[in-house]
């Protein structure tokens, strides 16, 4: 992940590869958050804003095979 520090630096095209590589990260996975969305969110041609808004989670469903 990029740091905000860090985004003028990655935006300038002067900055090295090897620069940028140092730059990225691997965000901590105790400050991570998830939550359910919207099965809209797979559909290509649906770009809304609420589409990352938390749903109330459904059971899982088996998925028929034929």
């Amino acid at each position: 992940m990029l740091q905000p520090e860090s985004y003028d630096a990655w935006l300038d095209n002067r900055t090295t590869v090897p620069e940028l590589k140092r730059m990225l990260n691997a965000y901590p996975a105790e400050e991570m958050k998830s939550h359910p969305v919207s099965t809209l969110v797979n559909h290509a041609a649906i770009d809304e804003p609420g589409l990352v808004d938390p749903v109330e989670e459904l059971p899982e469903a088996q998925p028929s095979l034929f």
